[in-house]
């Protein structure tokens, strides 16, 4: 956990450092001095994939954070499972129940 975190940290202030690089170069660039237009896009893509990097890690910190909510489902779905074999045994019983009723009072009915 901790050297997760101070790999997050490391990777944020190399995004601060690259973002305070592209703005000086930006405003040297605004105030007339020369700059390449390759090296502003070359800090400004290095910047980009840094942020990248930073939502990659905080995705996995969250998909770790919420991985015992798939055994909880997981269970959860199998109980439901159960019960609704349950239910349809249950409920087959009772149509074959209902069935077997049927057959008696007609018969008592047809002897009457």
């Amino acid at each position: 956990m901790a050297k997760t975190r101070i790999l997050e940290l490391i990777v944020q202030l190399i995004g601060v450092i690259l973002l305070i690089v592209f703005i000086y170069e930006l405003i040297n660039k605004l105030l007339g001095h020369s700059w390449q237009v390759e090296a502003f896009a070359a800090v400004l893509l290095s910047f980009i994939l840094t942020g990248i990097f930073v939502i990659i890690a905080k995705i996995n910190k969250m998909d770790g954070e919420f991985s015992h909510f798939k055994r909880s489902f997981g269970a959860l779905a199998s109980d439901f499972k159960s019960h609704r074999k349950d239910f349809y045994e249950f409920r087959t019983s009772q149509e074959k129940f209902n069935n077997w009723s049927r057959a008696q009072f007609n018969d008592i009915k047809q002897r009457l």
